[in-house]
């Protein structure tokens, strides 16, 4: 297992931007950073060529200036093209709400962590036979915690990430439930937020997700 792959699941979050300019997302990852999140998600548009360069733009930013503070992915990542513009700025793993073989196949060449999205669970395994090192069930929230219960049955060699709607108070259920990751997207960081600067709010809340897998871990 890679170091990072090992940061990542003892670190159990990844904060999810969607929708936020170029300009903010620099004082997104601080507020994230300064809360106790170190990996994030940017992700691109696909079918937008524009957006999608303005965010591979913005990870690249981002590595030049944290560094190894924090550790960026690019999501939404449906092609090899995407895996191999995502390598080329410094994304370090790149995540799908679907799974393509091709695309794991290209993220391990270029030295990428993994991370499809999968919904069923003969999609889960065969993910996780293409090469996943984690695999991510979205939308988590439309499944529920007991799906994950109940995949823990037959696959519990497979990690999984719970992406959607995960929330400050399910997140340690998540985890419970046999999530290695969590996902979390708009109600830590959202379009809203960044319009209003509200750092402080994004702070507070990545510290809030923080606190509850600290909780998590302490009852294990």
């Amino acid at each position: 297992m890679s170091p990072l792959l090992n940061q990542l699941r003892a670190d159990k979050l990844i904060a999810i931007v969607r929708n936020v300019p170029r300009q903010h997302l620099r004082p997104a990852a601080e507020a994230l950073l300064q809360g106790g999140i170190q990996f994030i998600e940017v992700t691109l548009r696909p079918g937008d060529g524009d957006v999608s360069r303005e965010m591979l733009v913005g990870i690249e930013e981002l590595k030049k200036y944290f560094g190894a503070s924090i550790h960026v992915g690019a999501g939404t990542v449906l092609t090899c093209a995407g895996v191999d513009a995502a390598a080329a700025v410094g994304a370090e793993y790149i995540l799908a709400p679907n799974m393509r073989p091709a695309v794991i196949h290209r993220a391990k060449e270029k030295g990428l962590l993994a991370l499809p999205g999968a919904y069923t669970p003969t999609e889960i395994e065969e993910a996780w036979c293409e090469g996943a090192d984690i695999v991510k069930v979205f939308p988590a929230d439309s499944l529920g915690i007991s799906y994950f219960k109940a995949l823990r049955g037959p696959l519990p060699h497979i990690p999984l990430a719970a992406v959607g709607g995960v929330s400050v108070e399910n997140v340690g259920s998540f985890l419970a439930a046999g999530a290695v990751v969590c996902g979390i997207g708009s109600n830590l960081v959202n379009e809203q937020r960044a319009a209003s600067h509200a750092w402080d709010e994004i702070r507070t809340m990545a510290a809030a997700y923080r606190r509850s897998v600290q909780e998590f871990t302490e009852k294990r």
